[in-house]
């Protein structure tokens, strides 16, 4: 369920940045219900697929890894556990990244802030 996205054309971008801000709140409205949609899918695969039950769900994850953008870390970590393409999830998410020894432990993906992995590509790069 991991989406993929495209880059964002910067034409089509500054299109939209000049419809009328009906329109535009119009769009921010349909993307924020698609995300919910997802969201529910990935939370409803996580209940069928045991990695933890509602109740757990309701008394541990809930409502408490949204970023800064109003996007649920923590649907989107378990998302990328049930996916297991990658060996880490990469996030800013402070609130994940302090309890993600237990998520780690838990779910078996590692969790890794962007600057650890901007940190570590800069040490390939050293011994390059």
């Amino acid at each position: 369920m991991t989406k993929k996205y495209a880059p964002l054309d910067p034409v089509l971008f500054e299109k939209a940045r000049k419809l009328p801000l009906a329109v535009r709140e119009s769009m921010v409205q349909r993307i924020l219900q698609k995300i919910h949609e997802d969201n529910k899918q990935v939370l409803q695969k996580a209940l069928e697929q045991g990695l933890f039950t509602k109740e757990e769900y309701q008394e541990h994850y809930l409502d408490k890894f949204y970023d800064d953008y109003g996007s649920d870390s923590f649907l989107r970590y378990i998302d990328a556990v049930m996916d297991a393409q990658g060996e880490c999830f990469v996030t800013e998410n402070e609130r994940l990244i302090k309890v993600r020894a237990n998520l780690q432990h838990k779910f078996k993906l590692k969790i890794m802030s962007t600057a650890e992995v901007a940190d570590m590509l800069k040490g390939k790069d050293d011994k390059s």
